[in-house]
This record gives structure tokens, C-alpha cells and sequence, in this order.
């Protein structure tokens, strides 16, 4: 999302058309710059995260999903922390 002047629920919102025509680049593209973006709140850049790397075990990046998975296991705690385990 190159719009500087969108809002966060803006760009979210693009990330999902971008999910829901299965455009896997441009939403993990956009999943990356929300879970980067000062105005997200922590739990949107979370999601964000999170998004992101489920996205990139559907388009087939395993490598990648795992490295993801493994840092959102890290920071998690609770039933977040196994899901994001098995993932690994």
C-alpha cells in the first residue's frame, strides 16, 4: 500500500480485497506495511502478522510462513503461542 495518506482501517480493508481475489503478493504486501505502520495499533499490527503469515503458507512461501510463525510464537503467549507452534 503505497497511499501515504490512507488510514490504517483503509489499508486493512485493501488487504482483504487483496486476500479475497487471492492476490497473495499484494496482501502480504500490505499485511507487512500495516504491521509496520506507526499509527497501527498493537493489536492491528498483530493481526497484521498474523494475516501475513498464514497468507504466505497459502500462496506456498513454507519457508517463509515458518520463519513468521516461529517469531509470532516467540512473542505470544497462551493459545495464540500453540497455534502458532503447530505451524512451525
Amino acid at each position: 500500500v503505497k497511499d501515504n495518506t490512507a488510514t490504517v482501517e483503509e489499508k486493512v480493508t485493501l488487504a482483504e480485497l487483496y486476500v479475497a481475489a487471492s492476490n497473495w503478493n499484494l496482501a502480504t504486501e500490505a499485511y507487512a506495511a500495516i504491521a509496520k505502520d506507526p499509527a497501527a495499533s498493537p493489536i492491528q499490527k498483530s493481526n497484521a502478522e498474523e494475516k501475513k503469515a498464514y497468507i504466505l503458507a497459502w500462496k506456498g512461501d513454507h519457508a517463509d510462513a515458518i520463519k513468521e510463525f516461529d517469531a509470532l510464537a516467540k512473542s505470544s503467549t497462551g493459545p495464540k503461542k500453540l497455534e502458532y507452534q503447530l505451524f512451525k
